[in-house]
C-alpha cells in the first residue's frame, strides 16, 4: 500500500488562469484515489519560469508534513530552435534537481481536448472540460515514456502511477 504523499505541481499557467491545474485535477479525480495524496500547485506564469521556482518549492517542501515529490508540467510546444533549447534546459534542470518532468505534446489542451486553444480562451475551455459530467480519458495516450514524439500524448499517468493509488475501473 502506498503511503500518503505530497505532490507539488509546477505548471505553466498563471495564478489568475489556473487552466493547467484544472486539467490535472480532473484527471487525478477520475483515475486516482484523492485521499492517497495532497496536491499543491505552483503557478509559474510561463514555460520560461518553470525552472525559476526554487525558493517557493523549497518552502513548500519544508512546510508540508511527510514526503514531497515535485512534478514539473510543461508543454512540448511546436518545435523550433528556441523551444528545443528551452525544453532541453528544462530536462537538465529536472534531472539535476531530481524532479519528475511531465510533457504535454504539443500543449495540455492538445492532450485533453485534442485541439490547440488560443491563449485568451484557455481558462474558459478548461472550466468547460472540468464541468462535464463524463470525460473520456485515453490512458494509452497519457502513459507514453517519450511523449515528445507523438502529438496529443503525455507521460502524466506514467509519472502519477509511481506515487498514487488508482481507482478500480467500473
Amino acid at each position: 500500500m502506498k503511503k500518503r504523499i505530497n505532490l507539488i505541481f509546477v505548471v505553466e499557467a498563471s495564478k489568475q488562469s489556473q487552466s493547467d491545474y484544472y486539467y490535472l485535477r480532473r484527471l487525478m479525480s477520475e483515475v486516482y484515489y484523492l485521499d492517497s495524496f495532497r496536491p499543491e500547485v505552483i503557478f509559474a506564469n510561463g514555460k520560461g519560469n518553470l525552472s525559476k521556482q526554487d525558493k517557493i518549492i523549497e518552502r513548500k517542501i519544508k512546510d508540508l508534513p511527510g514526503e514531497s515529490k515535485v512534478i514539473i508540467v510543461a508543454d512540448v510546444d511546436k518545435y523550433n530552435n528556441s523551444a528545443f533549447l528551452l525544453n532541453d534546459g528544462l530536462t537538465e534542470y529536472c534531472e539535476k534537481k531530481g524532479y519528475d518532468l511531465v510533457w504535454m505534446n504539443y500543449t495540455i489542451e492538445d492532450v485533453f481536448l485534442g485541439e490547440t486553444v488560443e491563449y485568451k480562451v484557455k481558462k474558459q475551455k478548461a472550466l468547460r472540460f472540468i464541468s462535464q459530467t463524463k470525460i473520456i480519458i485515453d490512458e494509452n495516450k497519457l502513459k507514453k515514456l517519450v511523449p515528445k514524439t507523438e502529438r496529443h500524448s503525455s507521460n502524466i499517468v506514467y509519472i502519477l502511477d509511481r506515487y498514487l493509488i488508482r481507482r478500480k475501473k467500473s
